[in-house]
């Protein structure tokens, strides 16, 4: 009797292949690690999100995801997997522990949005945990209309205010930010096993 495929592995027992909507080392490293342990190569390609350097709100964090998305299986077609991710700023106001949309006590997070679409155009999306973002460096951002990111801001400041030992990567303040517990490649590959799981 034939046996089923393995979890990451076509009904033929080919070899997958995984397509990233970026070729940052930060988002194809998390892929990896999706994938890790079943039968797949994993592949990132160039795919503009087409929105903001630094999308602000969950509308445009999505349709940057997307967008990255289309680009990527237009650019590679024929993959068994497309993933994508895109992060953004979220503003806490409203009822959100007693928070009144726009008090000076208002709280900004960073988070993913993650896409993933199979060969079947079968599409499941998911977003990682929050992480809160410095007022200040939210400021810069909508100072610059978005193309300054929070991010970069808080590594800015880091890197040259508070000297840190170590450098603060601006693709990666959430390790900073999360005293080194929570890098924003383990974040991201929390929102793409809930997308994958979801999706299988």
């Amino acid at each position: 009797m034939a046996a089923s495929a393995a979890p990451g592995v076509d009904a033929c027992g080919s070899e997958l292949h995984v397509v990233v909507a970026s070729t940052a080392t930060m988002k194809v490293a998390a892929v990896q690690k999706l994938f890790e342990g079943r039968h797949a190569r994993v592949e990132g390609v160039k795919a503009a999100s087409g929105v903001n350097d630094q999308p602000f709100g969950q509308e445009e964090t999505v349709r940057g995801a997307l967008n990255r998305l289309a680009k990527a299986r237009i650019s590679v077609p024929g993959a068994s997997f497309y993933v994508a991710m895109e992060n953004g700023i979220f503003e806490v106001g409203g009822d959100a522990s007693g928070i009144s949309a726009g008090d000076s006590l208002s709280m900004c997070f960073d988070l993913a949005w993650v896409a993933i679409e199979d060969s079947k155009g079968q599409r499941s999306l998911a977003h990682s945990a929050g992480v809160e973002m410095p007022p200040a460096a939210v400021a810069v951002a909508k100072e610059s209309n978005f193309s300054a990111t929070a991010g970069g801001e808080v590594a800015r400041r880091a890197n040259e205010e508070l000297k840190s030992a170590e450098v603060v990567d601006p693709q990666d303040p959430h390790r900073h930010l999360t005293n080194g517990r929570c890098p924003r490649e383990d974040l991201l590959l929390g929102a793409l096993r809930v997308a994958l799981g979801q999706l299988e």
